[in-house]
Formats: structure tokens, C-alpha cells, sequence
């Protein structure tokens, strides 16, 4: 049973009909996304920081470097486009975009980006930025394990798929910076959000 089939039993448990019960469900679902996103943002980044101490300590700091900023490059990309997709769609000005940036220290990539509009909208826009790794990591990962799931994959098609999807969950995350933005951006993007379910509910 997916999520949205739960809450439509649960909704339909209280005994709302019509427009209350099509309000009533899509809040919840909303409410439930953009707290899953918050979390697995923070938790990823918090595993991040596990993950980079515990292989420091093991083989060193200039090796936990290589594995997790190097060798998984491609999450890397795939972070900060998503970043840049997301900024395109919500009407903000990408100003300059570096996918991997291989010999610094500081910082593997980045996007910087303008916001446009009144105060809501680019309220909306810093929200919708910051939890774009972690919506798309989401989207891909479902995407690598449907298609692992085929039987006719070759070992090398398998071991891409693999490897992307380790890629692609260790950067979804989410710095202190994104949760911020996210949470002071959260109410208009709940309402954005909140009207597109309930049209999605109601026409289809």
C-alpha cells in the first residue's frame, strides 16, 4: 500500500467526504513529504560526516578524501545539478554553476543563484532550491533499484547502476545552510505544495 493510499484509508476512517476530505488528505501527505525531506537531508549529512571521520581513522584523511570526494564524483554532479534544475524552475537566475570541482579542499562543487520576485517568491525559491538533492537523490535511487531489478542487465550495466546509487546517496543531503532556507522558506512552500495536491486529489 503506497502512502497516499494510507492516508486516503485513514482520511476516509474519520468519515470526511467531499472537499473536507480531499483537504484533510492532501495536507497530510504534504506535511509528511516535506518533513521526510528535512530529515533524510539532515540524516545523510550527518551519516556524511560519520562516514568521512570513521574512513579517516581507518586509513587516513587524505584516503577518506579520495573515497568520498573523488571516487564518488558522480553524486557530486548530480547534487548540484539538481540545485540548478530547481533554481531554474522556480523562476531564480543561475549565476554560475561548477559540477565537481576535482583539487580543492574547500568545496567539491557549486551553484550560486539569485532569487527574483517579491518576498514570498523568493522565499519560495531559497526553499525549493535547498531540498533539491534530496527530492532528486530520492527520485534516482527509486529509479537505479526498479532498474536493477531487471534480469537482463550485464555485470557491467549492474555494477553502473551500483555504483551510481551509492553515489548519488551519499550526497543528497542537506547542509545546516539548506535546512535553514528550507525552514524559513517552509510555509510558502507548504502552500504551493498544499494547492497542488489538493487540484492532483480532486481532478484526478
Amino acid at each position: 500500500m503506497t502512502l497516499s493510499q494510507t492516508i486516503d484509508t485513514f482520511v476516509q476512517k474519520l468519515g470526511l467526504t467531499g472537499w473536507r476530505y480531499e483537504c484533510v488528505a492532501s495536507l497530510i501527505f504534504v506535511l509528511i513529504c516535506m518533513l521526510s525531506v528535512v530529515v533524510i537531508g539532515f540524516l545523510v549529512n550527518y551519516l556524511e560526516i560519520l562516514q568521512m571521520r570513521g574512513l579517516a581513522k581507518v586509513f587516513g584523511n587524505k584516503v577518506a578524501v579520495f573515497i568520498c570526494n573523488r571516487l564518488l564524483f558522480a553524486g557530486t554532479v548530480i547534487h548540484e545539478l539538481s540545485h540548478a534544475f530547481f533554481a531554474f524552475l522556480s523562476g531564480a537566475k543561475v549565476t554560475k554553476i561548477r559540477c565537481f570541482t576535482l583539487f580543492s579542499k574547500d568545496t567539491l562543487g557549486y551553484v550560486n543563484f539569485q532569487t527574483r520576485g517579491g518576498v514570498f517568491k523568493r522565499s519560495f525559491q531559497l526553499a525549493f532550491v535547498s531540498c533539491a538533492p534530496t527530492v532528486t537523490g530520492c527520485g534516482f535511487i527509486a529509479l537505479f533499484l526498479f532498474l536493477l531489478r531487471r534480469p537482463d542487465l550485464l555485470l557491467w550495466q549492474r555494477a553502473g547502476l551500483i555504483y551510481l546509487l551509492i553515489s548519488v546517496a551519499d550526497h543528497m543531503s542537506m547542509s545546516p545552510q539548506d535546512i535553514k532556507n528550507y525552514v524559513r522558506g517552509g510555509i510558502i512552500l507548504f502552500l504551493v505544495a498544499f494547492v497542488f495536491a489538493v487540484a492532483f486529489h480532486h481532478f484526478l
